[in-house]
């Protein structure tokens, strides 16, 4: 269960608490139908509200994964110039320099 769920479910359970007690509060049978009236009118615009931040809730878990995502591939492209940077046993930086710019450009080219 997600904390939004959590906290929706105890946002409904309140209101249902507050709807019962001015049920049981209110003297006359149209209080009382008027009371139901409001609570169903508020209810969808709670369902509403529910359904709009699920909806937000979807679109915001998605752009997180493509955001880890992209943090992973730059992480595995530092990792690489850093593997390269540290191997230069033959003291060519050229040849270091040359692959980081392919590295480089092959991280361009896939984004």
């Amino acid at each position: 269960m997600s904390i939004f769920t959590f906290i929706l479910g105890a946002f409904i359970g309140a209101f249902i608490g507050v709807l019962l007690m001015a049920m049981v509060k209110a003297g006359s049978m149209a209080e009382k139908q008027s009371l139901v009236d409001e609570s169903r009118s508020r209810l969808k615009e709670t369902e509403a509200m529910v359904e709009d931040l699920t909806e937000k809730n979807k679109y915001l878990t998605q752009n997180n994964r493509d955001k880890q995502n992209q943090i992973e591939e730059l992480q595995q492209t530092i990792k690489d110039i850093e593997q390269l940077s540290t191997s230069n046993t033959y003291n060519n930086e050229k040849t270091i320099l040359g692959k980081i710019k392919e590295l480089v450009s092959d991280y361009q080219s896939q984004n």
